[in-house]
């Protein structure tokens, strides 16, 4: 079930991030447009959402995931009995995430460091959880609360990953899909009542 969620940006929360028609994630990108993403993770298989021009479909999670250029504007989104508000603006990019528990946008930062890789953590399981280097457990990202996104841009590393749930359950995730340039969105979320993940590297659907 979608749990209602009002999303409203103002324009003065952040500055604008200018879009060029060259992008880390991709080309053609208009300036006037939003980047939204959406991801289905376990959520309902026949779940379809309507965004402007744009359908994405749960059954068809891998043309759902890189980001879609959209008009900016409000846009209600029907899904169970509940709804959806968002309101993308021009030159921002929104992760919208469907779970079993739940729905959730993110507003993302725009990847700019060609050098470094940019990992993304959206936690929308329902206790705060660590990502964590293998082995060492040296955190990347440490104690983030349920319904938060956190990034940084680190140097390529090839070595392996696990996320950590503050009740102590543990995921093994291996290497994750670094480059330069490149960037990587793990999320952790609830299946069958237990922790799950998903990892994606970062794109843009060509119009």
């Amino acid at each position: 079930m979608i749990k209602k969620t009002a999303l409203i940006f103002s324009l003065l929360l952040t500055a604008s991030i200018s879009l060029s028609g060259q992008s880390l994630y991709g080309s053609g990108i208009s300036p006037d447009s939003a980047l939204v993403r959406v991801i289905f993770a376990g959520s309902d298989s026949n779940l379809k959402i309507e965004i402007g021009a744009e359908t994405f479909s749960a059954s068809e999670p891998e043309k759902s995931a890189p980001y879609h250029q959209i008009s900016p504007g409000m846009y209600f989104i029907g899904g169970s009995d509940d709804f959806l508000e968002i309101m993308p603006m021009s030159g921002k990019y929104y992760t919208l995430i469907f779970t079993e528990t739940g729905s959730f946008v993110f507003e993302d930062i725009e990847h700019d460091a060609p050098a470094k890789s940019q990992v993304y953590f959206y936690n929308c399981y329902g206790e705060t959880a660590s990502l964590l280097v293998s082995g060492t457990g040296d955190p990347l990202f440490s104690q983030i609360p349920p319904g938060e996104s956190v990034q940084r841009a680190v140097n390529p590393l090839k070595t392996g990953f696990a996320l950590k749930a503050e009740s102590g359950k543990n995921l093994e995730l291996g290497p994750l899909p670094m480059s330069r340039g490149g960037s990587t969105s793990v999320i952790l979320f609830e299946r069958h009542s237990s922790p799950a993940s998903m990892v994606l590297v970062a794109s843009v659907m060509e119009s």
